[in-house]
């Protein structure tokens, strides 16, 4: 196994685990309406917007999870609201009838700006990390963490953050003991933050 940075070449296999962990880590595909619905917001913007802060685990021929981010939210999220999103809203606009609740919550928050909190400025740079079952609990989570960790230390962020589905029990576990703390408890999330640099 190789963890290498991402290519725009891998965001088919990109979408795929997505998909395939999209809900609280388990196989999203009953629950929404396409294959890559999931995958144009929590996945592939990543890539076009700071691809030197994405990276995949590879077994040599595809990827088989993959850890992206970005350094700063508050760009990304500007990025994000006039570029990215505009184009996204016109496979998947509001009015559209949503085929379970997840795929509504998927349909909602293409729909809304992207905005970053308050409590989380101290955490400029926030991430995604996915890997198919194959490959979970085998220390390459940890790998991809220091990886993803040194390339936004690199650019200066001083700080990340992450929500969490409360029901992911087993990724709440994962950043704990990644020595991320809890920042906030939302309805449903859970906010984590980790500090990189003083």
């Amino acid at each position: 196994m190789n963890i290498r940075q991402a290519l725009l070449s891998d965001l088919p296999y990109i979408y795929d685990i997505c998909r395939l962990t999209g809900k609280n880590g388990k196989d999203s595909s009953d629950l929404i309406r396409d294959n890559y619905i999931i995958g144009q917001y929590f996945a592939a913007p990543y890539l076009h917007f700071e691809i030197d802060t994405c990276f995949v685990l590879d077994n040599g021929s595809i990827p088989l999870g993959y850890i992206l981010g970005t350094s700063s939210t508050m760009l990304f999220n500007e990025w994000m609201n006039t570029s990215w999103l505009p184009s996204v809203r016109k496979h998947y606009n509001s009015d559209l009838i949503a085929t379970t609740d997840f795929d509504k919550f998927l349909i909602d928050i293409i729909n809304q700006d992207c905005e970053i909190p308050g409590d989380l400025i101290d955490y400029p740079a926030h991430l995604h990390i996915d890997l198919l079952p194959a490959v979970q609990n085998r220390g390459y989570g940890k790998q991809m963490m220091k990886k993803f960790i040194a390339a936004i230390t690199d650019k200066g962020s001083k700080g990340v953050h992450l929500s969490v589905a409360l029901k992911n029990v087993g990724a709440i576990e994962f950043y704990k003991k990644n020595d991320f703390f809890e920042i906030r408890k939302d309805s449903g999330a859970l906010f984590f933050g980790l500090k990189t640099a003083d």
